[in-house]
């Protein structure tokens, strides 16, 4: 089978309207990704040809490129072994080859140093000094020292390990590689060329590499450090990072520890719609599950109403002091004829309690403070519409989407809702609000603030046609 290929196109941004069933984000071969393990590098339009047919089924219109790379820094300090499976990678052959030490002639073999090698023990090393020195460099604490007992220091102490050959077999093929590397250059390292290179099914595919040159042979060395890539254009499922002498080919020794490497996906992004239509009108519990959306945690803050009152209200139903804590799929068919341009008729998402349940086309718009949707696969974007009060004394308020992943904040988006005459007559508004985060999340928090201090406050809102851009699989 040849690699399957894909064309590098200019990034677009993505029209949140295809109404389709969204997938699970599944990679070949392994667990279900978390979003907290991905980054976006960029959303393009699916490529076109025999090959995208292989690898999207077709009938996708854009995929977006993400990234899975391992820290190491979930791993203990640790001699790793001669090889070790991590994070969908095995890795194996550790200066498994012959050559020479930079500077002479001395040869070394295959293998651990007692036997001439070069050391051939991966290390898990706590690198904490280095990361004091150069912070812009991979992520502390951990790196990926190749060498063996010689070079391995117990805590944040480190010595670069010699690396002339390393391989890593890939449990599933990655679309673009990064790995960053961090070494000793100038002074006697000189004239080595290190290489990092993709096959698929053992032929080469791609290659990128850097030179070791020193301006003065017999003067000191220092560190440099920099991120070698590979594109993802074209599958590859191993990878060899080699070091070489430029005069003759001839593996030789740098001194390297690796970070971060990340592989890249390409997977499918797929635009789920929750119009609400398909329920009931019905109270949906204090949580709900629908369309891979768990609604859940509606209205458990503390805050003030709207006004000059400013009431206090605390957590939950309205019997105990609450705004309501009852979601409640509501037919607003008065609303849509009215409003035709707003979400599509005749069920809205109304929050709120047995008071504002109106069975039937009335409605009534349930109060809105805070309200959390939990994502069963990870997206890149949404768009809700929402219906609420404006004007009177709905004004000096802020309503805020914001995406969540792995429990911390990643985008947000907001409008005010405001008042011309807060003691004149309020009237019906409606918008769509749009989130793009430009990376993954697993979560979204609309919630209502009042503009002057930042505190909870309680405008009626309902919601229709909630859009997610999902990532699903390969």
């Amino acid at each position: 089978m040849r690699p399957l290929t894909i064309p590098l196109l200019a990034g677009v941004l993505l029209a949140l309207s295809a109404s389709v069933p969204a997938t699970s984000l599944q990679l070949p071969g392994s667990a279900t990704l978390p979003a907290a393990e991905l980054d976006l590098l960029s959303v393009l339009p699916a490529p076109a040809g025999a090959a995208a047919d292989q690898l999207f089924n077709s009938g996708f219109e854009t995929v977006a490129q993400v990234w899975h790379t391992s820290h190491y820094d979930d791993l203990p300090e640790q001699f790793a072994g001669t090889s070790f499976d991590y994070n969908g990678v095995h890795y194996r052959d550790l200066n498994m080859v012959s050559g020479f030490w930079l500077g002479d002639q001395t040869p070394f073999n295959p293998g651990p140093i007692a036997e001439g090698g070069l050391g051939n023990q991966f290390i898990i090393e706590d690198a904490g000094l280095l990361f004091d020195d150069f912070p812009e460099f991979g992520s502390a604490p951990n790196v990926l020292n190749p060498g063996d007992l010689y070079f391995f220091n117990p805590g944040p102490n480190l010595s670069l390990g010699a690396l002339a050959s390393l391989w890593m077999d890939l449990h599933q093929p990655a679309y673009g590689v990064n790995v960053e590397v961090v070494y000793y250059e100038n002074g006697p390292w000189h004239g080595v060329e290190v290489t990092l290179q993709g096959y698929f099914e053992g032929e080469p595919v791609a290659a990128t590499s850097f030179q070791l040159l020193s301006d003065d042979l017999d003067g000191r060395d220092n560190i440099g450090f920099r991120t070698l890539s590979l594109p993802g254009d074209t599958a590859i499922d191993q990878l060899h990072l080699h070091s070489r002498r430029i005069s003759d080919g001839t593996y030789t020794a740098p001194r390297i520890m690796l970070d971060n490497l990340a592989l890249g996906r390409w997977l499918e992004v797929d635009t789920t719609l929750s119009t609400y239509d398909d329920l009931p009108e019905q109270f949906a519990g204090t949580s709900f599950q629908h369309n891979g959306v768990s609604y859940r945690d509606l209205n458990q803050v503390s805050g003030y109403w709207p006004g000059d009152g400013f009431d206090p209200f605390g957590p939950g139903a309205v019997e105990d002091g609450g705004l309501g804590n009852q979601f409640v799929i509501e037919d607003a068919g008065l609303l849509f004829e009215d409003f035709p341009e707003f979400g599509s008729a005749p069920n809205v998402l109304n929050p709120g309690d047995l008071y504002f349940f109106n069975p039937g086309p009335n409605f009534s718009l349930g109060a809105l403070a805070s309200l959390w949707m939990d994502l069963d696969a990870p997206a890149l974007g949404a768009a809700v519409d929402l219906v609420y009060y404006e004007n009177g004394p709905w004004g000096g308020i802020e309503v805020s989407l914001q995406a969540y992943r792995n429990g911390q904040p990643v985008a947000a988006t907001s409008f005010e809702i405001t008042s011309d005459d807060p003691d004149g007559r309020d009237s019906i508004g409606y918008r769509t609000v749009n989130l793009e985060a430009g990376v993954p999340f697993d979560s979204l928090h609309l919630a209502s603030r009042r503009l002057s201090d930042g505190a909870y406050t309680a405008p009626r809102i309902m919601l229709d046609n909630l859009r997610l851009q999902q990532l699903g699989s390969p």
